[in-house]
């Protein structure tokens, strides 16, 4: 499968790394992530040059690993640097090395030249950092396509349906008696698209009650922006006379293969900020395991396992996919300008551009 490029690949928490190396496979590229002594993040094939076992299964040697099979010994560029009993080192003896930055609490990784990669770059997520507010991280295994996941994540009409007595608003339902009002708005700036969905006068389900603190009808809006290749921030926010809570949220795919993904998540509140009165961050982690893990991910598992048995159907357009229509346009031209084929899944969706 293509991947976009000269991009940063989110590849894993900053406390997922430390100085015993970490193996992960980032499009389909298997690398090992490792902290060496100085602190610095180190990221390479994971293959000694030698006899090509893993270095994930190695040891973490000052800012160096070594092969746990015969001893050879990789710095920090890929360069071998040590071969046992002898006094010369073979040219050949050497990996790739992968540029890394270690930005807002997670690790980001540049798979195309390193001379190209701006670390200016990284996506811009500053509210991970403000003291004022208060976040929580996370990491899901999905068995699905990451352009799925990252499709669940901007579809926000979902909620009501999927997670309506959980985290969604109660409206949206055929036969009901309601009034409530939903505004959309979609713009496109470049290679990013931004997206407002507004939900006035709708009462929320138990734990989206909890979080803005009233049980009284809010007006419930999601601003989202999407950048490549698959970062969805959005800010949630709960408003009515009593309340106005705010979550900031980076829903974060990266591919593992084309049909496994890596998931990262924060979860930054301005409510609850003190850790003692709800919500803990203990209450955040149990609250979103559960919404991720037993609603969201089995949903999408199950459209890839329709997706591989029905192969190549259109999905039908809908006004409330104006979000992913954008996003998927603008992949579309991403890869036009690569000269790169399109995937199939966005080959599939093609027809969404025509959505109201």
């Amino acid at each position: 499968m293509e991947y976009p490029q000269l991009v940063w690949y989110c590849s894993a928490l900053s406390t997922e790394i430390t100085d015993t190396p970490l193996a992960r496979m980032i499009c389909e590229k298997p690398i090992v992530f490792y902290r060496g002594k100085s602190g610095k993040v180190v990221a390479l094939e994971d293959r000694c040059a030698h006899r090509q076992a893993p270095l994930s299964l190695g040891r973490v040697q000052g800012d160096d690993i070594e092969c746990s099979y015969h001893g050879f010994v990789f710095d920090c560029s890929g360069a071998c640097v040590y071969v046992p009993r002898q006094d010369t080192v073979p040219k050949s003896a050497r990996i790739a090395s992968y540029p890394v930055v270690e930005r807002w609490g997670y690790i980001w990784l540049w798979l195309d030249d390193p001379a190209k990669a701006d670390p200016n770059c990284v996506p811009h997520l500053p509210w991970t950092e403000d003291k004022a507010l208060r976040a929580v991280y996370f990491r899901f295994d999905v068995n699905a396509n990451f352009q799925l996941m990252a499709d669940n994540l901007m579809d926000v009409s979902h909620t009501e349906f999927l997670h309506r007595t959980s985290i969604g608003s109660q409206t949206g339902r055929r036969g009901q008696d309601e009034e409530t009002k939903v505004d959309l708005d979609c713009r496109v700036e470049g290679d990013r698209v931004h997206f407002v969905r507004r939900v006035h006068n709708t009462l929320l389900g138990p734990v989206a009650t909890k979080w803005a603190g009233s049980s009284k009808p809010v007006t419930r809006s999601n601003t989202l922006m999407w950048e490549a290749p698959n970062t969805i921030h959005s800010v949630l926010e709960f408003q009515n006379e009593e309340t106005h809570n705010t979550v900031h949220m980076e829903h974060i795919m990266t591919p593992r293969t084309a049909t496994s993904t890596f998931y990262f998540m924060n979860w930054v509140r301005d409510f609850g900020t003190d850790n003692v009165g709800y919500p803990t961050d203990e209450d955040v982690r149990r609250e979103q395991t559960a919404v991720v893990c037993g609603e969201d991910i089995p949903m999408v598992e199950a459209q890839q396992r329709n997706i591989d048995l029905f192969g190549m159907v259109q999905d039908v357009p809908a006004r409330q996919d104006r979000f992913i229509t954008a996003v998927h346009h603008t992949l579309r031209q991403i890869y036009a300008k690569a000269d790169k084929p399109v995937p199939a899944e966005l080959q599939r969706l093609a027809v969404l551009r025509q959505a109201g």
